[in-house]
C-alpha cells in the first residue's frame, strides 16, 4: 500500500496573466461610474482638483498596497506548495526507489543461482525453472524472460517472446556489453496495445563473463509497485509524473492522456532542460501542454529518474484572487466614500475663500478701492484674506507713490528739457512724450512718426553715424550713446545727446529701444570756450618753461665765463658746482616743454639726464670711468623733481671729484627701484642710490662732513624729499649714499585766475 493516497494542501500562483483580469475590469468600470458622478463639477475649480487628486493619490495607494500584498502573498504561498509538493515527491520517490532496488535484488539473486550452468549445459532447465518462480512472476507482471548472449530469447513465461532477439535494445546492450543492470525506455507494445518497461540483469558463468541477461517487464496498464503514482490524489487538478530525463518521456502519469508522452527536446524549455541537469527547486512555468504551473520533484538514485508534481497556477493561487477581489471591492467603495466626505468638507472650507473671490470680482472695476475683503472665519482662509487686506494696503501705498514719483519725473524732465522717446523694433514707429515737442520745437503729432521721418531732422554729417549706431544696438554690437545735431524750425543749429537701451525677448530678438534726449547746446558752447582757454594756457606754461630755460642757460653761461676768469682754484670749483646746480633745474624745465605735461615727470628718465650731464660736466679729461644707470618709471610732480635731480647731481659730481684722483678707474652707479614689502609688494617707498668704487669715504668724513656746502645740500634735499638718508662706506667698495622716499602722486596743476 502507498502510505500516501491523497494530499490537501494550500495552492498557489504568483504573477498569473489572468490573474485578476475580471475583477480589474470591474474596478474600472466603477471608476467610470464614478468619473460620471463628478462631471457636474467645474473643471477648473480649486475644490475640484484638489478633490480630484486626493482621491488620484488615495486610490493609487490603496492599488499600489493591494499588488504588495497580493505579491507578498504569492511568494510565501509559494514556498508553502513548493515544501508540499518536496515532501510529496521525497516520499514517492523513496518508495519507489525501493521497489526498483528490490527487482533488481530479486533478479540478481534469481541471475547467479545456476542459471549460467542452466544457460550452458542445460538450456532447458531454465525454462522449468522460470515457471517455478512465483516470486518473479509477483514482482513483474508483464513478464519473464532470459536471453543468450546475443540477445535472443531462450526461455520465458511467455511462449511467444521464445526466439525474439532483443540486441537492438538500448538496455540490452548496456547489460551483455557493460554487465550492468539497467531500466529499458518506457515505450508502448503495438502488438498488446499495452505500454511498459524491462528491468534486466547480467547472468555470468564461472569464469565472471557475460553470457546472458534475465529480464523483467513492468506493464504500467495493469496495477504495478509504481501505482502510487496513480493512486495520489493531488488536490482537484494536480498531476504526478514519473520522468525518465535520459529518454525525455513521461514513464507514468497520474493524468492517463500524460503517460509516456514525448517532452519537447533539449533547448525548447529552459526549466524543463534545468530540471533535467539534476536541479530539485520548485519552479513555475508553463508545461509542454500550455498550462502554467508550479512544479517540484526527487530523482530516483537507482534509475536516475525523478518524481514531479506539478499544480496548475490557476488553482494555487486561488485562494488570493478571491481575496483580491474583495480588497479592490472595499477599496473601491471606501474611495467614493472619501470622495463625498472630502467634497463635502471641501465646499465648508471654500465657503470664506468663495466669498471672497465675489468681493474681489466688485472692486475689481473700481479704481480706487478703500474697501476690504470681509473675514466670515479666523481660520487658515481667515489668515489668507487678512494677508490679502494687507497686501491691498501696500499696492495702495505704492500706487500713491507711484503717482508721486511720476509726477515729480514730468517736473524734471520738463525743467531740464528731457525728452524719453521708444521705438518699435519690428515697425520702427517712434513714439515721445510730451517734452519732445519743447525738445524738437515741433508738434508732438508730428514727432510720432517712423524711424526714417524722424531721421530728416538729423544734420546730414551726423546722419550716417546716428543711423548705423542705432542699428548696431539693435544687433547687439554696442549700446546706443550719440551726439548729433539737428536743426530747429527757425534754421537754429541745436546739439543733441541721446542714450538708449535696448529690450529683447527670450530669445535674444530685439522688440524695442527705449531711451532719452536732451539738449546739450549750451554744454557744447561751454565745452569750446573751455577749450579754447585750456588751449591758451598750454601754450602760455611751454613759453614760460621756455624762457625759465632760457634764462637758466643764459645764467650758466655767465656762471661760466666767470670761472674763466676765477684766479683760484676753490673760486673755480664753486662756480662750476653752481653751473651743474642750475643746469639741473634748467634740466627740469627742458623736459617738461618737451614732454607737453607739466603737472607730472618721469622721474627715472630725468635723474639719467642729470647723471650724464653731471658725468660730462665733471670727466672733461678722465674717460676712465663709467657711469651705470638702473632706473624705473615712477611719475612724480615739480617739487620732488627738482630735489632729486639737484641731488643725483650733487652726488654724481661728488665721486666724480673726490672718489677717482690722479687718473683712478672705476664706476659710478646710479639706482631708482621700487622698495618691495615681504610679500613681494611694491610699496609706495622708492629707493634712490648713488654708489661708486673709488677710494671711499676718509676717516675724519663724519667730523668734515658738516663743512661742506655739498653735503650740507645733500641733507636738506633729503628731507625736503621726506625721505632718510644712508651714507656708507663698505671697505674696498668706495661710498654709498642711499635716500628712501615716499613717491606723492602729482597734483593737478592749477592756474591762476
Amino acid at each position: 500500500m502507498c502510505p500516501i493516497d491523497s494530499v490537501q494542501g494550500l495552492p498557489l500562483r504568483l504573477f498569473d496573466s489572468q490573474l485578476l483580469s475580471s475583477s480589474f475590469r470591474r474596478s474600472l468600470r466603477g471608476v467610470s461610474q464614478f468619473t460620471m458622478m463628478l462631471k457636474f463639477l467645474d473643471k477648473q475649480s480649486i475644490k475640484t482638483r484638489v478633490t480630484v487628486s486626493t482621491l488620484a493619490i488615495f486610490l493609487v495607494s490603496i492599488w499600489v498596497l493591494t499588488f504588495f500584498v497580493q505579491a507578498s502573498l504569492k511568494a510565501d504561498l509559494r514556498a508553502l506548495v513548493g515544501e508540499q509538493q518536496r515532501a510529496l515527491s521525497r516520499v514517492l520517490a523513496d518508495q519507489i526507489d525501493a521497489e526498483f532496488r528490490e527487482r533488481f535484488a530479486v533478479l540478481k539473486h534469481h541471475a547467479s543461482g545456476g542459471l549460467g550452468l542452466y544457460l550452458q549445459s542445460k538450456p532447458g532447465l531454465m525454462q522449468q525453472r522460470l515457471d517455478e518462480s512465483a516470486a518473479l512472476k509477483s514482482l513483474f507482471n508483464g513478464g519473464i524472460w532470459l536471453c543468450d548472449k546475443g540477445g535472443t530469447v531462450v526461455a520465458s513465461d511467455q511462449a511467444a517472446l521464445i526466439g525474439k532477439s532483443f540486441a537492438d535494445q538500448e538496455y540490452m546492450v548496456t547489460v551483455l556489453k557493460d554487465g550492468k543492470h539497467a531500466v529499458g525506455k518506457p515505450a508502448r507494445d503495438a502488438t498488446s496495445k499495452g505500454s511498459g518497461f524491462a528491468m534486466a540483469v547480467p547472468i555470468f558463468d564461472t569464469q565472471g563473463a557475460v553470457i546472458g541477461a534475465m529480464v523483467g517487464l513492468t506493464d504500467l496498464t495493469e496495477p504495478s509497485f509504481l501505482r502510487s503514482i496513480t493512486n495520489v490524489n493531488y488536490e482537484k487538478s494536480g498531476v504526478l509524473l514519473l520522468v525518465d530525463p535520459k529518454h525525455r518521456i513521461i514513464a507514468l502519469a497520474s493524468d492517463q492522456h500524460r503517460t509516456l508522452e514525448v517532452l519537447p527536446p533539449p533547448g525548447s524549455n529552459a526549466v524543463l532542460d534545468q530540471r533535467y541537469s539534476g536541479d530539485e527547486s520548485t519552479f513555475v512555468f508553463v508545461n509542454p501542454v500550455g498550462v502554467e504551473v508550479v512544479s517540484s520533484a526527487t530523482f530516483i538514485p537507482s534509475t536516475g529518474w525523478f518524481v514531479a508534481v506539478t499544480l496548475p497556477t490557476a488553482q494555487a493561487f486561488a485562494p488570493v484572487q478571491y481575496v483580491m477581489q474583495r480588497v479592490i471591492w472595499m477599496s473601491l467603495g471606501l474611495t467614493v466614500i472619501a470622495g463625498f466626505l472630502m467634497l463635502w468638507t471641501l465646499q465648508r472650507a471654500f465657503y470664506p475663500m468663495l466669498q471672497t473671490v465675489r468681493e474681489l470680482a466688485t472692486i475689481a472695476g473700481l479704481e480706487h478701492h478703500k474697501q476690504r475683503l470681509s473675514i466670515v472665519r479666523h481660520d487658515e482662509v481667515g489668515e489668507l484674506i487678512d494677508g490679502f487686506n494687507r497686501l491691498l494696503d501696500v499696492i495702495e501705498a505704492r500706487e500713491k507713490t507711484l503717482r508721486h514719483s511720476e509726477e515729480r519725473r514730468l517736473i524734471a524732465t520738463k525743467s531740464g528739457r528731457v525728452s524719453i522717446w521708444e521705438v518699435d523694433v519690428a515697425t520702427e514707429q517712434l513714439r515721445w512724450d510730451e517734452n519732445g515737442s519743447l525738445l524738437y520745437q515741433q508738434p508732438l503729432q508730428k514727432l510720432t512718426c517712423t524711424m526714417a521721418e524722424w531721421e530728416r531732422a538729423v544734420h546730414p554729417q551726423d546722419f550716417r553715424r546716428v543711423v548705423q549706431a542705432y542699428r548696431d544696438a539693435v544687433d547687439g554690437k554696442g549700446d546706443y550713446h550719440q551726439v548729433f545735431r539737428i536743426f530747429w524750425p527757425n534754421g537754429d543749429l541745436r546739439y543733441i545727446e541721446s542714450h538708449g537701451q535696448v529690450e529683447r525677448a527670450s530669445d535674444g530678438t530685439a522688440e524695442r529701444m527705449i531711451g532719452t534726449n536732451w539738449d546739450v547746446t549750451e554744454q557744447k558752447r561751454i565745452e569750446a570756450q573751455l577749450q579754447a582757454s585750456l588751449y591758451d594756457k598750454e601754450a602760455l606754461l611751454k613759453e614760460v618753461h621756455h624762457r625759465v630755460k632760457n634764462n637758466l642757460q643764459v645764467i650758466t653761461s655767465l656762471l661760466r665765463l666767470e670761472s674763466q676768469r676765477a684766479t683760484t682754484t676753490e673760486a673755480n670749483n664753486v662756480l662750476t658746482a653752481m653751473r651743474g646746480r642750475i643746469r639741473a633745474m634748467a634740466q627740469l624745465h627742458e623736459s617738461l616743454y618737451r614732454a607737453g605735461t607739466f603737472a607730472s615727470i618721469d622721474l627715472g628718465e630725468y635723474i639719467g639726464q642729470i647723471a650724464t650731464q653731471a658725468f660730462q660736466t665733471n670727466q672733461l679729461s678722465n674717460q676712465s670711468v663709467q657711469l651705470l644707470l638702473d632706473v624705473e618709471t615712477v611719475l612724480i610732480g615739480m617739487d620732488q623733481a627738482i630735489a632729486c635731480g639737484l641731488l643725483v647731481n650733487e652726488l654724481v659730481s661728488n665721486s666724480l671729484k673726490h672718489g677717482f684722483p690722479a687718473g683712478r678707474t672705476g664706476v659710478v652707479r646710479v639706482d631708482l627701484h621700487p622698495v618691495r614689502s615681504e610679500t613681494g609688494q611694491a610699496d609706495a617707498l622708492w629707493k634712490l642710490q648713488v654708489r661708486d668704487t673709488g677710494v671711499g669715504l676718509p676717516d675724519d668724513f663724519d667730523a668734515k662732513r658738516h663743512e661742506s656746502l655739498g653735503l650740507q645740500l645733500v641733507n636738506d634735499l633729503s628731507l625736503q624729499l621726506g625721505g632718510a638718508l644712508s651714507i656708507s662706506s663698505p671697505l674696498g667698495e668706495g661710498a654709498q649714499f642711499t635716500v628712501v622716499f615716499k613717491a606723492l602722486k602729482p597734483k593737478p596743476l592749477v592756474m591762476p585766475v
